[in-house]
């Protein structure tokens, strides 16, 4: 028989086994949720880490995406206004210089008037002002680098042009200024002079004679070419298929090139003169063109036909952007 105390004893023995093994193993379920507890807070805590992460890169990813969109958008309203209100791909200040009006003659001669106190030539101007078209009263107003030209322009108007534009480089695009007293007296078409209008032909005479070699490739000579073979508008501004058929005819080849600074850049390296066609803004009031000839330290280099100052100067892609309407780069045919 088992007594009582051998049957509490062994059974307070058992009891004492398995409190300890039941502590043992709460302690050890304890450690184990401790260590998952500590586990998945650092899980949380990478997975935080990575949305944080693709939250950032995702929000400049839009930013950089809608940044560009803008861009475009900008761009892209800056060309479509230009082309609304230059329908036949006409850029230069000439279209709205034909007529004569006397409200706009008159505001010229007061203008001429404030500016005779700072230089006597404008005085000189002023004295035989019969003799000047609006158009010529107009160029000298804006711009007064155009003033010992037009000084001179009662005696000189007709005069026989220049045959050649002096020497030239092949490779090195010359700079050439339309109002240039060797051509800027020369017609472009039947009212207006190289001076006023002939910025197109003049841009096309810088590429042609740089590209070529030829030196015989002047303002004048482009202009005359353009006038005659319908490249000049009725509102007497150059047609942008000068740019490009027109081209052809001085051995050089315009193609159409995108508003990049990169691909600009390049064309520029591989020695491809770029001719912009321009609106309001730096270098004119209406519409021009100009030559971009260089491209370094993320600054181009600029021939102007209407401006020495601005020729000499270097401009970066954020100052030409929103006044650029299009661009053609030019290589040999």
């Amino acid at each position: 028989m088992v007594s009582e105390k051998d049957f509490f004893g062994k059974s307070g023995k058992e009891d004492n086994d398995m409190t300890s093994d039941l502590t043992a193993d709460k302690e050890r379920l304890t450690n184990e949720r401790r260590k998952r507890k500590q586990l998945e807070r650092v899980r949380q805590v990478e997975r935080t880490k990575r949305r944080l992460k693709r939250g950032i890169l995702s929000g400049f990813l839009v930013m950089v995406l809608g940044l560009g969109a803008i861009r475009w958008y900008q761009d892209r309203q800056t060309e479509e206004m230009w082309q609304e209100a230059y329908p036949d791909g006409a850029g230069s200040d000439a279209g709205q210089l034909m007529l004569s009006d006397p409200e706009a003659r008159a505001g010229y001669l007061d203008m001429l008037q404030s500016l005779a106190d700072s230089d006597e030539r404008y005085r000189q101007i002023l004295d035989r002002e019969e003799e000047y078209p609006d158009k010529v009263l107009r160029m000298v107003c804006q711009n007064e680098e155009t003033l010992g030209f037009a000084v001179d322009y009662p005696e000189m108007k007709g005069s026989k042009p220049a045959d050649t534009v002096g020497d030239v480089t092949t490779g090195v695009i010359p700079l050439l200024i339309q109002w240039d007293r060797r051509w800027g007296y020369a017609p472009y078409g039947s009212s207006s002079i190289v001076a006023v209008s002939g910025c197109g032909p003049t841009c096309i005479a810088m590429a042609a004679c740089g590209l070529t070699g030829r030196n015989d490739i002047t303002p004048a000579v482009a202009a005359a070419y353009s006038a005659a073979n319908g490249f000049l508008t009725e509102s007497q501004d150059t047609s942008w298929d000068l740019m490009t058929y027109g081209a052809e005819a001085f051995g050089i080849s315009g193609t159409e090139l995108g508003l990049d600074e990169a691909a600009m850049a390049n064309q520029l390296a591989a020695g491809h003169p770029i001719i912009a066609s321009v609106g309001p803004g730096d270098f004119t009031s209406s519409g021009h063109f100009i030559v971009l000839t260089g491209y370094e330290g993320g600054f181009f280099t600029v021939n102007d036909p209407n401006s020495l100052i601005r020729s000499s100067e270097t401009w970066s892609f954020e100052q030409l952007r929103g006044q650029i309407v299009n661009l053609w780069y030019y290589t040999l045919i």
